[in-house]
């Protein structure tokens, strides 16, 4: 039989079946129609000898806040999905922290005109629901506006989409009242809330946690909890959390979560994640705090600075370095509760062409597998990849993909372990570079991204750093 597509040559690893050998993928249709130990043939064929074969990737935490701003020059989150696909991601999940697009239905079908390089399913963000009904950030919600809420969240499960996020920090206004409502819908659907959580520093940490757990407690809704490290940090608070959500698993609830292997994290500067003394909240300082987007871009804040930019109209994209501490990012990721989740997010500037973000949209797979696997070996390759596949697939509910398996969908990511390794750094543009070493990237059984494509947009973005250096274009 010649297969449409074959991979020969590779180390398939399925953390479901448990495989790890040398075999054979055998593709039609976007289909694998055989895993086999013996040679095939195909109209195309992938050597992938001296590499991993693995599912492709699933980012279960990734952002389209600014789909719907013109300045970025995209309605879709094209610029994320890009940097994701050359990481080795076949699959992202948006609509997180409580940003997504209304009305679902406008916006999905912009997706189905314009699609991505990758799958993509986006979460009902719960946070631009309450904006779209006029909800103040820190306003509790009346019982018509709930009720209302309710509707708009069973819109969106009717249209099939995964689940609810919260962004319970970027609008502390929202009560325990309204959760409890939107959660029992939720669970009725068979769906899940994602949380960014209320607070994010070390006095607050436990408690934080401890609000959503008795949300589940009542309605029984699955919870993923974003960017745990990010939220959940300080003395022991972590190790006393995780045992928790341990705790929590082993009496029958579904608590899992999410991180990036990075100890920066990004948000607006004039969101209430910095009201009310962030500096002494956090732990950090103003010189941590590095300027993303708007012309101050790639400078170190000052108080001066942070207050002139938290008055203005326009928000700032801000990197705030230092603030989480690596033995808790080690915890939350070695815990077999939680997932690999970028929390990534890249624009690029219709005027400028400047493509702005943090690095971890482009280098969080290649990094994890390098720190966790090859260079620490806190972790196995298999169970690590289960955490970036099988997981997330089948939080996601999305049985076909996350295995290398006959009847399976042929997403699949190919990448040499020895050579991996993530290149993007804080910075306009150079956030975006590819990893070293993803060789293939296959979605829907159709190549999608090799690693010598991922080396000419290097180049491009080299050569647009030296035209800066020389003065040529401005910053």
């Amino acid at each position: 039989m010649r297969y449409d597509l074959v991979v020969e040559n590779g180390r398939v690893i399925d953390p479901e079946s448990n495989t790890d050998e040398m075999l054979s993928l055998g593709i039609n249709q976007g289909i694998i129609e055989t895993v086999s130990k013996e040679k095939l043939t195909g109209k195309r064929v992938i050597d992938a000898s001296g590499c991993i074969v693995s599912p492709g990737f699933i980012d279960i935490h990734a952002h389209e806040d600014f789909i719907l701003d013109a300045s970025q020059g995209e309605g879709i989150p094209f610029q994320t999905a890009m940097a994701l696909l050359r990481s080795g991601v076949t699959t992202m999940l948006g609509g997180n922290c409580g940003i997504g697009a209304y009305p679902f239905e406008s916006y999905l079908e912009k997706l189905k005109n314009t699609p991505l390089p990758l799958n993509y399913h986006t979460m009902i963000g719960y946070s631009s629901l309450r904006d779209g009904l006029g909800i103040d950030l820190y306003s509790s919600p009346s019982r018509a506006q709930i009720q209302r809420l309710k509707e708009m969240v069973i819109e969106g499960m009717e249209l099939g989409l995964p689940g609810v996020s919260f962004g319970l920090q970027y609008t502390p206004g929202t009560t325990r009242e309204e959760m409890l409502e939107i959660a029992r819908v939720v669970k009725d659907y068979d769906r899940f809330i994602a949380v960014h959580l209320r607070y994010d520093y070390p006095l607050m940490a436990q408690e934080t946690v401890r609000e959503m757990s008795e949300i589940v407690k009542v309605t029984q809704v699955k919870l993923q909890l974003s960017h745990l490290a990010a939220n959940v940090y300080g003395g022991d608070n972590m190790k006393k959390v995780l045992a928790l959500i341990a705790e929590m698993n082993e009496r029958g609830f579904d608590v899992k979560g999410d991180m990036y292997p990075y100890d920066a994290w990004s948000t607006g500067i004039k969101s209430a994640v910095f009201d009310n003394d962030p500096f002494h909240n956090y732990n950090f300082t103003y010189g941590d705090m590095e300027i993303i987007t708007g012309p101050r871009a790639e400078q170190r804040c000052t108080a001066e600075i942070f207050r002139e930019l938290r008055e203005q109209e326009e928000d700032t994209h801000v990197t705030c370095h230092n603030a989480t501490p690596w033995v808790d990012i080690v915890g939350v990721l070695s815990s077999p509760f939680m997932f690999l989740g970028s929390d990534g997010m890249m624009t690029k500037d219709a005027v400028t062409g400047e493509i702005k973000g943090h690095p971890r949209s482009s280098g969080t797979t290649a990094r994890f597998l390098r720190l966790f696997v090859r260079d620490q070996a806190l972790l196995d390759l298999k169970t690590a990849l289960g955490k970036m596949t099988l997981d997330p697939a089948n939080r996601l509910q999305l049985q076909p993909k996350g295995r290398l398996q006959a009847g399976k969908d042929a997403d699949i990511t190919i990448f040499q372990l020895d050579r991996l390794r993530e290149k993007g750094e804080y910075g306009i543009d150079i956030c975006a570079l590819p990893p070293v070493g993803i060789k293939y990237v296959v979605v829907g059984g159709q190549i999608v991204y090799t690693e010598k494509e991922g080396a000419q947009f290097a180049q491009e973005i080299e050569a647009r750093q030296r035209l800066k250096l020389n003065g040529r274009v401005k910053p």
